[in-house]
């Protein structure tokens, strides 16, 4: 079943407790519908000039478009990650 205005956003975190704290609190301020946690991902990136891996948590989280950037921002200031460039 198709639901109109209906995202998913991935994001990565460096330990599954960071995953669990961000999933609650965007469950608890209903910047979330659900939210997936798949632990023990393998990723593979450049971080500063170099190839470098890692073993992260994985969130997928679903919400409303109207709602992604609301999400997004809040993501940026609510966490402290620094995402590879």
């Amino acid at each position: 079943m198709k639901q109109a205005g209906a995202i998913v956003i991935l994001v990565t975190t460096g330990t599954e407790a960071e995953a669990h704290k961000i999933a609650e609190l965007l469950l608890g301020q209903k910047k979330a519908a659900c939210v997936n946690i798949v632990p023990g991902v393998d990723s593979s990136f450049w971080w500063q000039g170099k190839l470098d891996s890692a073993q992260e948590s994985l969130l997928i989280i679903k919400t409303r478009d109207r709602s992604f950037l609301k999400s997004s921002k809040w993501l940026k200031v609510s966490t402290a990650i620094k995402s590879p460039k």
